[in-house]
């Protein structure tokens, strides 16, 4: 951003959006009538980028005064009014709403009214306030962002914390007092909470010291664990051979100590006489080992982690919540049924159709469009337009724009740049003709369905520019302002051009809107026609 000239709305904006930051409404209020009383003695149309914000709060506009009509400067005020109130989110005052959807309550849009309901929404105005809360948020903005190693929140995520309450002491003296108290938020778990649920589980499995006594641990001193599963080893168990007599020559087995036990006593069975079951004995000295719980723990282990790792792709609204993180923005749906019935009924009430009908047939049809530099508007991308620029005394120069121009595209819509040279051959004015169009024989492509701006720029400045709709006899032009004076042309080899205007008052409503018929007959068709 540059601390130069300050800071524009539009970087703003955009910062506060990357850091989840919302920008009050009282402030894009405050910052919307500052811009409102800046244009009042020049009126002019203003985007995000031409409203700049100096270190001390002051607003500045950097657009040319004079440049567009109150109505236009006004609307402009009320589009860069609805960038700041969506970055402030929900809780918009109703007054802010009814100015979006219905313009100045007076039903006039000029920056006069429209300062007038600004002023009044922020009653009382603390303009001071309202500058160091500015001042104080471009400070903010500005801080480096870090993300200490164990914070979960990613660092396109992270928004600054506030260091003191400076900024909301502001916007209460701004809002005219203190709010009410706020309730305490939600508490919200560690960031560690699936690794203590894991460990709470694990504990509360069975584990060593709930290992059931077997028969072979009456070993004295034992302290065997879970990893200890080797079968028990026993350096041998001798029986001597019998006697003649019935009596054994060795004395009975005895359980010796396991090799990993720690030293001490270890007990000696009773002896055994003659009658022992081996099979009874064997099956005490190893009994069936119990099998160890660690495969179970890590398999209960791994279906938990999959399950938070499906819950984190699947509702990362919940981990977001676990994790005290804000909520992310609500994705934009586009406009409802509602709003674009109002587009649709504000289309019509600004723009009208034109049917326009000249003898003789195959006779051109242009439109006035304004003095070089010239913007044509609601021009359609993908067909091929013609212009003719007209200087006082001199020949018309003509200029075709290709069906496959490169627009370029931008925050105010899809934009060219045509440059016209008109020549320096001299034709007086009482027997200017226009010539042959350049429309013949070229690629006229198709309507891509997008409009777009483009300005035309004469050599020498200051040259009438008009743009060719058709030819005679019959020709209809779509979007034309209603409210303004419209000059048209019809030219044909052989006749003098003839100019009509179409005044607002031509304009009659119509079920589909706004419509105004024109009729021309050149100069001379009629005694050709009796001829």
């Amino acid at each position: 951003m540059s601390e130069l000239l300050g800071t524009t709305v539009e970087d703003l904006i955009r910062v506060m959006k990357e850091r989840r930051v919302r920008i009050p409404s009282e402030i894009g209020a405050f910052v919307a009538l500052e811009v409102c009383e800046a244009l009042t003695s020049g009126p002019a149309v203003v985007r995000r980028g031409d409203v700049r914000i100096a270190d001390d709060g002051t607003i500045s506009v950097f657009a040319p005064p004079g440049s567009a009509t109150s109505e236009e400067s006004a609307r402009s005020v009320v589009a860069l009014l609805g960038s700041l109130l969506v970055a402030a989110g929900t809780g918009v005052p109703r007054v802010l709403v009814g100015l979006m959807e219905g313009g100045p309550s007076s039903g006039r849009w000029d920056l006069s009214s429209l300062r007038d309901d600004l002023e009044a929404s922020l009653v009382p105005l603390n303009r001071g306030a309202a500058r160091r809360v500015l001042a104080r948020m471009l400070r903010e903005v500005r801080k480096p962002r870090s993300v200490q190693p164990d914070d979960p929140t990613p660092a396109h995520l992270s928004a600054p914390p506030p260091t003191d309450g400076t900024l909301d002491a502001q916007l209460d003296d701004l809002l005219g007092g203190p709010p009410d108290e706020p309730a305490p938020p939600p508490s919200s778990p560690p960031a560690d909470d699936l690794d203590a649920m894991l460990d709470a589980t694990m504990n509360d499995l069975p584990g060593p010291s709930s290992r059931p006594p077997g028969p072979l641990d009456d070993v004295a001193g034992s302290d065997r664990t879970l990893a200890d599963d080797s079968p028990p080893a026993f350096d041998d168990v001798g029986f001597g051979a019998a006697s003649s007599g019935g009596v054994p020559d060795d004395p009975p087995p005895t359980r010796r100590a396991l090799s990993e036990a720690p030293t001490g006593e270890v007990p000696t069975q009773a002896p055994v006489d003659d009658g022992l079951d081996l099979e009874a004995l064997g099956a005490e000295l190893d009994p069936p080992r119990r099998s160890s719980p660690l495969p179970w723990i890590l398999a209960f282990a791994a279906v938990l982690a999959a399950t938070a790792a499906a819950v984190a792709l699947t509702r990362p609204d919940l981990v977001d919540s676990m994790l005290g993180r804000p909520p992310p923005p609500p994705p934009d749906t586009g406009p409802t049924e509602e709003d674009r019935e109002r587009m649709l009924a504000e289309h019509r009430a600004r723009w009208g159709t034109l049917t326009v009908t000249v003898q003789p047939e195959d006779a051109q049809v242009l439109m006035y469009v304004g003095r070089g530099p010239a913007e044509a508007v609601e021009i359609p991308l993908g067909a091929a337009n013609e212009f003719v620029a007209i200087a006082d005394g001199r020949a018309p120069a003509r200029a075709v724009l290709p069906a496959d121009a490169e627009w370029t595209s931008g925050e105010d819509g899809s934009r060219y740049d045509l440059a016209m040279q008109v020549p320096n051959d001299e034709m007086p004015a009482d027997a200017l003709a226009l010539g042959e169009t350049l429309m013949r024989g070229i690629d006229l492509g198709a309507p891509s369905g997008a409009v777009g701006t483009v300005r035309v720029i004469t050599n020498p400045p200051g040259a009438k520019v008009y743009l060719l709709v058709g030819f005679s006899p019959r020709v209809i032009v779509q979007n034309i302002p209603v409210d303004e004076a419209v000059e048209i042309l019809a030219w044909h080899e052989g006749h003098p051009i003839a100019r009509a205007v179409v005044a607002p008052s031509d304009w009659v409503d119509g079920p589909e809107g706004k419509t105004a018929e024109l009729s021309i007959t050149l100069e001379g068709y009629e005694e050709q026609a009796t001829e």
